[in-house]
């Protein structure tokens, strides 16, 4: 009788998290921008905060972004994620959506879609992964006289986070409730041979 019911509670619970476990994973990134994360640094006052969620799974996945920043030294001239690990520089592989180009401070909110990716002919789950591994990062540029802001960018944002959370992965939790339910199935034994 014991094993039915640890049986039928554990396939209740598959049950229940079988669409929990068609959603992958949910990622959220915290990401302040500065003129010291630029390569090379430069001595910009600008500064800037982005929070982004990476969601979904390597091969479907979307990344919404909401940047703020403020205090640029010119008007803002472009706006882009990049590929290159911290304390290098890289190509643009994003533009931002509808920056307030001509603005010294403002606000971009977007995303950037596993679709996109795909359409460009690049395999989504390689972008991804990089996004794991804290190889992206924002970069904004201004149009300020006498400095290279413009072709370097003013300020500038890894897309990492050490205190990155995540919503864990579908085996795990499963493996948690299933721990659970022998547990529960053990308590029920050892009642019964008590009793």
């Amino acid at each position: 009788m014991q094993r039915l019911w640890t049986a039928s509670l554990l396939g209740a619970v598959l049950t229940l998290l079988s669409p929990i476990a068609a959603h992958a994973a949910t990622f959220t990134f915290s990401t302040p921008l500065s003129g010291e994360q630029q390569v090379p640094p430069n001595s910009s006052s600008a500064s800037g905060l982005a929070t982004s969620i990476l969601d979904g799974e390597p091969t479907a996945w979307t990344f919404r972004y909401d940047l703020s920043f403020s205090g640029l030294s010119g008007p803002l001239a472009l706006a882009h994620i990049h590929v290159a690990p911290l304390g290098q520089a890289g190509p643009v592989v994003h533009d931002l959506d509808s920056p307030p180009i001509g603005s010294t401070s403002g606000r971009i909110a977007g995303d950037w879609t596993s679709a996109e990716v795909v359409a460009a002919g690049v395999d989504p789950s390689k972008v991804f992964n990089r996004f794991l591994a804290g190889q992206y990062y924002f970069n904004i540029h201004s149009n300020a006289p006498g400095t290279t802001f413009l072709t370097g960018g003013e300020i500038r944002g890894q897309i990492e986070d050490p205190m990155t959370r995540s919503v864990p992965e579908p085996s795990s939790m499963l493996a948690v409730l299933a721990l659970g339910a022998f547990s529960a199935g053990s308590v029920l034994k050892r009642a019964k041979v008590a009793g």
